[in-house]
């Protein structure tokens, strides 16, 4: 199959069939630029249960991505090369091995929905503030015990999960201090 000649093709879903790894891996060896170039509308990439402990250079490189999964893997970090996915809306990286999220992630100023329920963190970056399209974070069943006063300060945020944490408080100070006021739910 010549993927390529589909050129309003944007999202291939190949899990669970027998040829899959070796789908992917016929995919790997051809030249970057050649995939990129037939995918370049590429929007969303689901890289999901792949025991994957990197984030992949080559779904990195695919510049117009908007919607990222990386759900179920042993990820302990994201590269700070993520940060040329400028279009990048949805980053949902759930069920990994991330023990702290960089200060670079102030990068994607796009991102609207940011996942990262089940990890390992610790604490929650204060740069998620500068996040000027942030409408979603959930970061349930981490070990975060305080939250940054600049997290008050995102205007744009409308759902916040922090359920099964080891919060303490004051935890409202970050919300009251800046008048955001609503329901908390820890």
């Amino acid at each position: 199959v010549e993927l390529g000649r589909l050129v309003n093709l944007r999202e291939v879903r190949i899990e669970g069939n027998p040829w899959e790894h070796a789908f992917l891996h016929e995919v790997s060896r051809q030249p970057m630029d050649a995939i990129v170039k037939h995918f370049k509308d590429y929007m969303s990439q689901d890289v999901s249960a792949r025991g994957l402990r990197v984030v992949p250079e080559r779904v990195i490189q695919l510049g117009h991505l908007q919607m990222l999964k990386l759900s179920f893997n042993k990820i302990q970090s994201l590269p700070s090369t993520m940060t040329t996915l400028a279009e990048l809306q949805i980053l949902i990286a759930d069920h990994n091995e991330i023990f702290q999220v960089e200060p670079w992630i102030q990068h994607l100023t796009s991102l609207h929905e940011l996942a990262l329920d089940y990890n390992r963190l610790m604490s929650v970056p204060r740069e998620l503030s500068r996040l000027p399209s942030l409408t979603t974070l959930t970061l349930e069943k981490n070990s975060i015990s305080t939250l940054p006063m600049e997290l008050g300060r995102i205007a744009t945020l409308k759902t916040l999960r922090l359920e099964k944490n080891l919060l303490r408080p004051p935890v409202s100070d970050a919300f009251e201090e800046d008048g955001m006021h609503g329901v908390l739910r820890l």
